[in-house]
């Protein structure tokens, strides 16, 4: 081989290592946990009422700050082929998350949906967004 061609390719190994560290630090960075998307609660008697079908799924975790983690929740809305998905928190304030999620509510109006938590906290979905 080509005294030229070994220094070249001595150069680019040493820049690879020298930035192979900062690319595995940037992923796992960004990077969410790796778990499925789940399914841990239903409101089956909102559907039997012919509403929505309105279930709360566990999607992995989301990074707090720099160093804390808290479970990832998202309230999805379904009726036929369509469906909606919103990120939400949950104030169960360490209440077993199934026991806190027996009671919360679904309220469906003419305006919309709304996810009403024992807490006080709600999320309200428009009519006009509803599949």
């Amino acid at each position: 081989m080509n005294p030229t061609l070994k220094k070249i390719a001595g150069i680019l190994v040493l820049i690879f290592l020298a930035v192979l560290p900062l690319l595995v630090f940037i992923f796992f960075l960004g990077h969410e946990s790796g778990e499925e998307v789940r399914e841990i609660y239903s409101f089956e008697d909102q559907k039997t009422r012919g509403g929505q079908l309105v279930t709360i799924s566990k999607d992995g975790t989301h990074n707090l700050r720099y160093s804390s983690e808290t479970e990832r929740y998202v309230l999805n809305v379904s009726f036929s082929r369509r469906e909606i998905s919103l990120d939400i928190s949950l104030f169960n304030h360490d209440e077993d998350i199934i026991s806190y999620l027996r009671k919360c509510k679904v309220i469906e109006t003419n305006e919309g949906l709304t996810f009403l938590q024992p807490s006080g906290y709600s999320t309200f979905i428009p009519r006009s967004e509803l599949p």
